[in-house]
């Protein structure tokens, strides 16, 4: 969940334009059932991250979205192979895939697979230790806490700022689809969509570090 209600609000926005690109996709574009699969693999994703943006997202089975974006992120990478594309599709169905894996460990982390469980601490007493004062809890065992290993916010870290850079890159692309061609304002939709979706997965990550 997104503490900062702008940011949530931001989130969802970005994603719900996203699921209409898709959708509109689904609907009106071929029906070649590869192309199907990849576009409700993307509205489910969608989806999801609005959902895991609001209080609502803490009741999600994060395992069963764990499992659910690994196979989304293998999809994609047998497209690469069993597709034939050219190097340009090819590098676009890898980002994909990598997009889909990290949202697999979004589930993962936020779902608490990652966390190591530390042991209760004992102190030894004396033999003959005092009498506990009427009042006052003399326990010397500290329950045991649940602690992220460090390496789980670099990981985050590296997510916001390759998705960061993501979201530059299919900006430049709208722009860039747009100045060279005269297909109306739809044109470069598709990438203006991308930019928005990796947008919003870095503001994501961002809120988990």
């Amino acid at each position: 969940m997104i503490g900062d209600p702008v940011l949530r609000w931001l989130v969802s926005l970005l994603f719900l334009l996203s699921v209409a690109e898709c959708g509109t996709e689904l609907i009106r574009g071929r029906r070649i059932p590869t192309l199907v699969v990849s576009n409700t693999l993307h509205v489910v994703m969608a989806v999801t991250m609005i959902v895991m943006a609001w209080p609502l997202g803490s009741h999600l089975p994060n395992r069963g979205l764990l499992f659910f974006f690994a196979f989304a992120g293998v999809w994609f990478l047998v497209m690469i192979l069993v597709a034939d594309r050219t190097h340009t599709k090819r590098a676009v169905l890898g980002y994909h895939a990598v997009m889909m894996f990290a949202m697999a460990w979004m589930s993962a982390a936020m779902g608490g697979v990652f966390l190591r469980t530390q042991p209760a601490s004992h102190h030894h007493t004396m033999t003959t230790a005092p009498e506990p004062m009427p009042g006052m809890d003399m326990s010397r065992d500290t329950p045991p806490t649940d602690t992220a290993p460090e390496w789980i916010g670099m990981v985050n870290w590296l997510c916001v700022i390759g998705f960061t850079v993501a979201a530059l890159f299919w900006t430049y692309r709208y722009f860039s689809t747009r100045k060279h061609a005269s297909g109306g304002p739809a044109c470069g939709w598709g990438a203006a969509c991308q930019a928005m979706m990796a947008a919003g997965i870095a503001i994501m990550f961002g809120s988990m570090v």
